[in-house]
Parts: C-alpha cells; sequence; structure tokens
C-alpha cells in the first residue's frame, strides 16, 4: 500500500513528520485545518493490504475521534454518515489503488521500505568500534 508523507504543524515547537493513506490525509486537513497540513511529494511503500472500507471508516474514528460539540466524528464529517459515507470512502480507497497500480506499471513506485531492528548496546559499540 502507498503511503503520502506528511508533515503536520500544531505550533511552532510542535511538528510531526508521518506518512499515512491519502484518504487519512484528508481527515487529517479537517482536523488541523490545511495550512497546517503540508503534503510532502514523498512516498513509501508499506506492505499492508487495503482494508475494507468498513475496518478503514472504523479506525479513522476511533482514531480522530469527534467534534467536541456537536459529537459528531470527524471522519463523517469528511466522508459522510452511514452507507453514503463507506461508499465515499471506498471510492477514495479505489483510487488510491488505482493511483498505486499506475506508478508500479510506470515503475515509479519508490522502493519498499525495509524494516528496522533495533541495536543493542553491544551491537552498537561494535559499530562504533
Amino acid at each position: 500500500m502507498l503511503y503520502h508523507k506528511v508533515k503536520i504543524v500544531r505550533d511552532t515547537n510542535t511538528v510531526y513528520n508521518r506518512a499515512m493513506p491519502s484518504w487519512e490525509l484528508q481527515v487529517i486537513q479537517f482536523v488541523f485545518d490545511e495550512g497546517n497540513v503540508q503534503p510532502q511529494e514523498t512516498f513509501e511503500v508499506v506492505d499492508r493490504a487495503y482494508p475494507s472500507p468498513g475496518v478503514e471508516y472504523d479506525r479513522l474514528t476511533r482514531r480522530y475521534g469527534s467534534d467536541a460539540e456537536s459529537g459528531i466524528p470527524h471522519v463523517a464529517s469528511v466522508f459522510g454518515v452511514g452507507a453514503a459515507g463507506l461508499r465515499a470512502l471506498k471510492a477514495v480507497m479505489d483510487e488510491a489503488k488505482a493511483d498505486e497500480d499506475e506508478r508500479k506499471q510506470a515503475g515509479t513506485l519508490p522502493k519498499r521500505r525495509l524494516a528496522t531492528v533495533p541495536l543493542r548496546l553491544a551491537q552498537a559499540d561494535a559499530l562504533l568500534a
């Protein structure tokens, strides 16, 4: 699955660099305002299958919560409520998959990210010697 790298600026001292699916980027832009979310021009491939829209809608709801005053989940504000929200999310997910397939055919996908294993202290010392 293709993840988009994003820079999120909460304030002058708090900046996050994250990688996320493109449909999650839309929720982030809603929550933090577009000016505070700066999509980068870099992508990375994550070895993860595309989830079903229902599972992803639930994950986004739990992750980003709801508006404090109205109680409406942020994901519902972006994609809609109920079956309409699931259809809208599915359409965006299908578009992301098609974009990934096009990049794969054109040979412009970034190299697969390797899993990193933390070094033990002894291994780190050996590398420094």
